[in-house]
């Protein structure tokens, strides 16, 4: 099936959410790791990034619910 349904705008809101949550995760624990190094700061601030992507994803897809009345 294509196009929208509520179920798939569900899914695929849980999906982003999820994957936000491991990005999230991920950063914490190398933000937790100890020490400090330019590679490790860059690769915390692209998980939290990513994690920022998923939600803003999710987000997205809350309107899009909204704006067809689900």
């Amino acid at each position: 099936m294509t196009g929208y349904s509520k179920e798939k705008a569900d899914k695929l809101i849980k999906k982003h959410e999820d994957m936000a949550k491991r990005h999230q995760n991920d950063a914490d624990y190398l933000k937790e790791s100890g020490g400090t190094h330019s590679e490790k700061n860059a690769d915390v601030a692209e998980l939290e990034r990513a994690a920022k992507r998923e939600r803003d994803k999710a987000g997205n897809q809350r309107e899009l619910k909204k704006h067809w009345g689900d």
